[in-house]
């Protein structure tokens, strides 16, 4: 397991291990950087290392590769600076991270976050991943394909994508300048708040599964395809975009425009 944290005081690079054998190699390489390195083999029996590091509070950016199977690592805190962690199926824990961008890959491991402000992708292969705060970047990638669930708060971004191969997707709110695509493959879809910048262009795709929509009062396009699922959606009193149907509403088969009922008309 291991341990980044920010300091608040501190300008150099500490660390601190239960296991201070042959196991870690530590070097400061020829371009500023420290380098940490560890034979998973010669680990002490039980996988219970934890190696700590305490960071400065700005302009150091962390880059973790876990090759043991289920090792975690958990970034309390990263400004101004860039992200990279890959793990062999065990979780990451993200706190406050404010940087250029986060590469995050977990191959079949959770993913739990505070809040992230920067260029993100993030890959799981079937881990869920949590969002308890907002996630704001230029650019948005999340595949937690196949099967894992997308829980988030507020999703910002001028280019989205989410994808999750089957599972679930909620989100308390999606905002788009530019292009937003987000597909289930038959995980149920649940956002709130949709709203674009007046020029974007938003596809939710269930792929069969249900979906739950609500928008807000700026949106330019949004296609919303549940493939045979049901989709239930509300808009904000003198939303002004047409709303086209193609399918069956209230019962019966329709390809038209139509006015919809707003939320607040109940």
């Amino acid at each position: 397991r291991v341990v980044v944290t920010a300091s608040e005081v501190m300008e150099v690079v500490e660390v601190e291990t239960d296991d201070l054998g042959p196991t870690y190699a530590i070097e400061r390489t020829d371009d500023g950087n420290v380098r940490i390195s560890s034979d998973a083999s010669a680990s002490s029996e039980g996988g219970g290392d934890v190696l700590r590091v305490t960071i400065p509070p700005r302009f150091c950016g962390v880059d973790v590769t876990l090759g043991a199977a289920g090792a975690s690592a958990s970034i309390s805190s990263i400004v101004e600076a860039t992200l990279r962690v890959r793990t062999n199926g065990g979780d990451i824990e993200l706190g406050s991270i404010k940087g250029a961008s986060v590469d995050v890959d977990t191959n079949g491991g959770a993913i739990r976050a505070r809040t992230v402000s920067a260029d993100t992708r993030a890959r799981t292969n079937g881990g869920a991943m949590t969002m308890s705060g907002k996630l704001v970047g230029s650019l948005v990638y999340v595949d937690t394909a196949p099967g894992g669930s997308f829980m988030g708060e507020s999703i910002f971004g001028d280019k989205i994508n989410i994808n999750t191969g089957g599972g679930a997707v909620h989100a308390k709110s999606l905002r788009v300048s530019e292009i937003g695509v987000v597909r289930s493959d038959g995980g149920r879809i649940d956002v709130g708040g949709v709203e674009g910048a007046g020029e974007e262009m938003i596809a939710l795709d269930s792929g069969g599964g249900d979906i739950n929509v609500k928008f807000a009062e700026r949106a330019h396009i949004v296609h919303v395809n549940s493939r045979g699922g049901t989709i239930e959606a509300s808009f904000p009193s003198g939303f002004a975009a047409p709303t086209h149907v193609v399918g069956s509403y209230l019962g019966k088969p329709t390809d038209a425009r139509i006015d919809l009922p707003s939320a607040d008309d109940g």
